[in-house]
């Protein structure tokens, strides 16, 4: 079952809603299926995902992200999302709990003065109870991690550029 991620919208100040929630956006589109990033659940598949073109402002944020002074910080439905017929759907929108998860990406590389390298290959764990380890279980924990390779290489980035993350 996919998950939407749904990420925090600024880093500071906070941004709220008219009730005083955190308010938080799509993940950025994903080349692969032009659509933001889905998290497969109770399936093992990697999963990549490649934001086109890296802008001024999404830049700033991952320099924030790599040298952690603020997490990328995420969060995915507790719950298969449901549409109003009760079948299986992917739309947040269409959710019938409004009950979600932390998801924190901690994203590893270095800052340059002009330029990042990140660690664009990530583990993803998602938790849940082991006697209800199916696709439609609820997800009790999550995180998401980068993960150097052996040869210690990172992905090079600057403003423009693509950014491909891959999710294992």
């Amino acid at each position: 079952m996919k998950r939407p991620a749904m990420c925090r919208d600024k880093l500071y100040p906070s941004i709220t809603d008219s009730a005083g929630q955190l308010q938080y956006i799509p993940f950025p589109i994903c080349n692969e299926t032009n659509r933001p990033l889905e998290l497969l659940f109770g399936i093992e598949k990697d999963t990549n995902c490649t934001i086109a073109a890296i802008s001024d402002e999404f830049f700033h944020l991952l320099e924030f992200y790599v040298h952690n002074d603020a997490p990328l910080t995420c969060r995915i439905p507790t719950h298969p999302l449901l549409s109003s017929t009760g079948t299986s759907a992917i739309s947040p929108s269409t959710t019938i709990a409004e009950d979600y998860i932390p998801l924190i990406f901690a994203l590893a590389g270095t800052l340059q003065s002009s330029h990042l390298h990140i660690n664009t290959r990530m583990n993803v764990i998602l938790h849940t109870s082991p006697d209800l380890a199916n696709e439609e279980a609820d997800i009790l924990a999550a995180t998401a991690y980068s993960v150097p390779s052996l040869s210690r290489n990172s992905t090079k980035i600057i403003i423009g550029d693509p950014l491909s993350l891959q999710l294992k």
